[in-house]
């Protein structure tokens, strides 16, 4: 299955050159930290100067992601649900977004049948991540072998797992009723509106390991939600 659309035939040609090999967040007994390292390791600068080399986390970066999957219970079970991080701009902050995205929809962390979201201030920010995680799957032959792409809807779906994975705006109405696994907020420091914020946070208690990541720069505002959130 390949994308619909324009798009279509760049995915079919990324897939043929797909082969079968174990991926290096695969080893027995690796920590769920060390995998989602591994695995954003893997991912293809897409654009700049470094353009084809793989990705390189910056020491903030890898501190934040071992900050939500290394807590663990007594059962190895991530203790983190909720994770914010404030940075200034040009710090990588979509790549993050993008690869955390696609480790929970197709990744070591992906859960059958999830439900992945990135949530952004208007239709031209979520345009932004939905382009950066196609372009890891472009860059990606066992990615685009796997998945399905609606230019239209902005929406992915993993058909090896069933998850499905949509970009969404912080003034959509449609977000009741969601039942994330994983979502991401972009810039939450210019939303208007906590409402989808609160929707994706709230239908995380229909999933037992749901994780939500809200990276932005600082609000203007003290009490914005995004500089009380920080504060508390």
């Amino acid at each position: 299955m390949g994308a619909r659309g324009p798009g279509a035939g760049r995915l079919k040609a990324v897939a043929a050159r797909a082969v079968s090999a174990a991926h290096p967040w695969e080893q027995e007994g690796m920590p769920a930290a060390e995998k989602v390292l591994a695995f954003l390791r893997t991912l293809p600068i897409v654009s700049g100067l470094k353009a084809g080399e793989k990705m390189e986390l910056l020491a903030f970066q890898e501190q934040f992601v071992r900050g939500i999957y290394e807590p663990c219970d007594d059962q190895g079970k991530r203790l983190v649900r909720l994770a914010a991080l404030s940075v200034a701009r040009g710090n990588g902050k979509s790549g993050l977004l993008a690869g955390l995205s696609l480790a929970h929809l197709m990744g070591p962390m992906l859960e059958p049948y999830g439900e992945c979201y990135a949530a952004a201030l208007d239709r031209e920010q979520a345009a932004v991540l939905y382009r950066m995680v196609c372009a890891y799957i472009y860059e990606t032959p066992w990615m685009a072998a796997r998945v399905n792409i609606r230019d239209q809807f902005k929406e992915i779906t993993d058909h090896e797992s069933g998850s499905i994975w949509r970009a969404l705006t912080s003034d959509a109405r449609k977000a009741h009723g969601l039942a994330p696994s994983f979502w991401v907020a972009d810039e939450v420091a210019q939303w208007r509106s906590r409402e989808l914020w609160d929707n994706l946070r709230t239908g995380m208690a229909k999933r037992k390991h749901a994780l939500g990541v809200t990276i932005s720069t600082q609000a203007a505002d003290d009490l914005h939600f995004w500089s009380e959130m920080l504060d508390a």
